[in-house]
């Protein structure tokens, strides 16, 4: 009798027999290295090395990498993004709430960089920083923080227009996503966060052969 390979990676805790997926294993391995090095700091030859173009700080926040991009990069960062690649529709939506401004296409393309700069100077980091816990937006801090006194009616209509992106939108209705949980666990260490990157790849592996 030949034992199905889905059935021998699923874990043992699902019915399956546990065995390891190297190739998981090793995906999941760059995800989280490229998590890990954007949340510290970098030396600064590393920086130039490795994080020359912000295409890097992409992964694994945003579902914008084009395969057009990834021969463009030196073969640290190609590596990455050829992964990321692969998996980034199938573990994170169009918008997260986690995705850097900078890094949203829609929003960074309507956005001057001189907004983006003051947001950032003032905590606006992520599209989620637009919103209270409550999902209300924060129109009089965003005000502050890209105008300081001096208002642009014709900017701030822009970024009105802007926070009303469907995909914005949607973004706050919708529930956490079972990546977008890991993603937020920035006490783990590198390992903890190799471990669940792993876990859920198989599981939606399993999902997409299943289905």
């Amino acid at each position: 009798m030949q034992i199905q390979k889905k059935i021998t990676q699923k874990p043992s805790a699902q019915g399956g027999w546990g065995m390891p997926n190297l190739v998981f294993y090793f995906q999941a391995t760059v995800i989280a290295s490229a998590l890990h090095s954007n949340r510290i700091s970098q030396p600064r030859w590393r920086k130039y090395e490795i994080f020359q173009d912000k295409l890097s700080a992409m992964i694994p926040y945003t579902t914008g990498v084009q395969r057009s991009d990834i021969n463009q990069q030196n073969p640290i960062i190609k590596e990455q993004m050829k992964v990321w690649y692969n998996w980034q529709h199938k573990l994170l939506p169009s918008t997260s709430l986690l995705t850097p401004i900078k890094n949203h296409q829609k929003v960074s393309s309507v956005l001057p960089k001189e907004c983006i700069r003051r947001l950032e100077e003032n905590g606006f980091i992520t599209i989620g920083d637009f919103f209270t816990p409550n999902k209300d937006i924060r129109m009089n801090e965003i005000k502050e923080a890209i105008f300081q006194n001096r208002p642009r009616w014709f900017i701030w209509l822009v970024i009105e227009r802007m926070l009303k992106f469907p995909e914005i939108t949607r973004s706050m209705t919708r529930s956490t996503c079972k990546f977008e949980k890991i993603l937020k666990q920035a006490t783990l260490s590198l390992k903890g966060i190799i471990s669940n990157i792993y876990l859920h790849l198989i599981s939606k592996q399993i999902v997409i052969l299943l289905s």
